[in-house]
């Protein structure tokens, strides 16, 4: 769980600049493949023919986006990034699957709430040394990260304690679709 979030998100503040986030959010989307591919391989669950056809819909519409801007072009010629977003997705995928196999005791809230305070100490850390606010030049721009902070908290928070919500109720791979609306 940590590790996805970290490889993502913080991601996005390392990317390369003048990059744009649709190769990285799209690529994001692979989310539910993954969580499909370890829930039937690993935790040996059963899946209907729905699930099949609706992720494999899903890959369709991933390549497709992939080969319709050219590889070269939909990766911005940084393979790396790429790959650790790929990865990112797989340990998503993983965290699901494991949440709802193993901690079906835990409310969502609980989980949500365990994932974001290890999160906490190494965004906070990440923050102070990435060089930011020696980039502000006006005072307005600390408010403005504030609201942007603000932002990314409860969208964050809010997004993850649905996924971990329907991972009381529903299949890892359903919960994994999530991802789609984040």
């Amino acid at each position: 769980n940590i590790l996805s979030y970290i490889l993502f998100f913080f991601l996005m503040i390392r990317r390369p600049p003048r990059s744009t986030l649709f190769p990285y959010t799209t690529l994001f989307r692979s989310t539910p493949i993954f969580a499909f591919i370890i829930s039937v391989f690993m935790f040996r669950h059963k899946v209907g023919v729905l699930k099949y056809l609706g992720l494999f819909i899903g890959f369709i519409g991933i390549v497709g986006l992939i080969l319709s801007k050219g590889i070269t072009d939909f990766t911005e010629g940084n393979m790396i990034y790429t790959l650790v977003v790929i990865l990112a997705s797989l340990f998503y995928g993983i965290n699901t699957n494991v949440v709802h196999e193993y901690f079906p005791k835990f409310d969502g809230l609980t989980i949500t709430l365990l994932s974001f305070s290890f999160i906490l100490p190494v965004a906070t850390v990440t923050l102070f040394t990435s060089g930011i606010f020696s980039q502000f030049t006006e005072p307005q721009a600390y408010y403005d990260l504030g609201y942007i902070g603000i932002l990314a908290v409860f969208s964050s928070s809010i997004a993850v304690l649905g996924i971990n919500i329907l991972l009381k109720y529903a299949s890892a791979i359903f919960a994994s679709s999530v991802t789609y609306i984040i």
